[in-house]
């Protein structure tokens, strides 16, 4: 404590500052502000000397700015460094200590499933800082790449967790029962995390691997996600080569979480007509006169649109991804890494 009253009165004396005027600076209280720098002083001391010295440290050729590219092929001079070392003072006054990306960068291959607010995982500072942006006009685009936040499409907010180190149990290691029928080409279940390790996963839904997971013994079989009667969450996976198509296991988590937190549901081809009677009475007889929902080329592309499906699809999609392409490749846009429909077509099922 008496290091970090040291730290504190440095920090005052080096910005000439006064305390209220210092936390209007990050938009809190002078008693938060003082609590802040007892608790932090020392980080933070230290972050507002590097923010400070930043653009000088730039001009003097100490910190070389990053030549981007943008989507139109254009050459510019990136700057975020020194905007991200002002940024880790930010995180470390209204998080508690906490710095941002330059601080500690993301793993490889840190890309993955999509959380929301309730899980423990949700990081409540950059989405505060996402929702600033969004209000001062920022685009989706540039507010992702600041925080790795982005608005689903039914209006809650997104973060994503690391896939990478997730593994599909080799069937050699699954408990005796699920392995001896699986052997013998019979279905089996247990739960998930017999079948699937996901450490990260864990962390921010603890119960998810304690799912019911029946395994079907074919490869074709595809994977399915439901409730039961006692709102139970239940998955059905297939086999391939002797372990869990895993892909397909985080597609299906992704429509747990989407449970869990609100967001939009996925749904099937054979149940278009159902949902559509419940959201959408008019367009459903319209639909029913016309004969469109007996097309099976309009039910496919009405579920590929629906917007639980198309964010399963984009979980098993961004699955690998580095940092680099993290930056690159939008979750929103359509293409490589990104979604496989128009995020305009999307349509909510709650």
């Amino acid at each position: 404590m008496a290091d970090n009253r040291k730290y504190a009165k440095a920090l005052l004396d080096y910005v000439q500052m006064p305390m209220a005027q210092l936390g209007a600076v990050f938009g809190t209280t002078p008693q938060k502000m003082s609590k802040a720098l007892r608790q932090e002083g020392s980080n933070i001391y230290e972050s507002m000397k590097s923010a400070v010295t930043a653009p000088g440290r730039a001009l003097q050729g100490q910190m070389n700015p990053q030549m981007m590219m943008d989507e139109n092929g254009n050459i510019y001079q990136d700057d975020s460094r020194m905007n991200q070392e002002a940024m880790n003072l930010a995180m470390n006054v209204a998080g508690g200590g906490f710095g941002s990306t330059l601080a500690k960068p993301a793993e490889a291959g840190s890309l993955g499933m999509f959380i929301g607010k309730r899980s423990p995982s949700f990081n409540p500072a950059k989405a505060d800082l996402f929702a600033q942006l969004e209000s001062k006009g920022v685009s989706p685009q540039e507010a992702w790449r600041q925080t790795g936040t982005l608005r689903g499409p039914e209006g809650a907010l997104r973060q994503e967790i690391s896939d990478r180190k997730s593994i599909a149990i080799p069937m050699s290691e699954w408990g005796w029962g699920a392995r001896a029928d699986a052997q013998a080409k019979n279905s089996t279940g247990g739960l998930l995390n017999e079948f699937l390790k996901h450490n990260e996963l864990n962390k921010s839904y603890p119960d998810a691997l304690n799912t019911w997971t029946r395994i079907v013994p074919r490869e074709n079989a595809g994977g399915s996600y439901s409730i039961d009667d006692l709102g139970r969450h239940k998955i059905q996976l297939g086999l391939k080569e002797k372990a869990i198509d895993k892909s397909t296991a985080l597609h299906e988590l992704q429509h747990l979480i989407q449970q869990e937190e609100g967001f939009a549901k996925g749904g099937s081809p054979n149940e278009i007509g159902t949902y559509l009677q419940q959201s959408n009475p008019e367009l459903y007889t319209k639909l029913i006169k016309s004969g469109e929902l007996n097309n099976p080329d309009y039910l496919m592309n009405a579920y590929k649109n629906l917007a639980g499906e198309a964010e399963a699809r984009l979980t098993e999609n961004r699955m690998n991804l580095t940092p680099q392409q993290r930056l690159k490749h939008f979750p929103y846009n359509q293409g490589e890494f990104g979604l496989d429909v128009p995020f305009e077509s999307l349509t909510v099922r709650k």
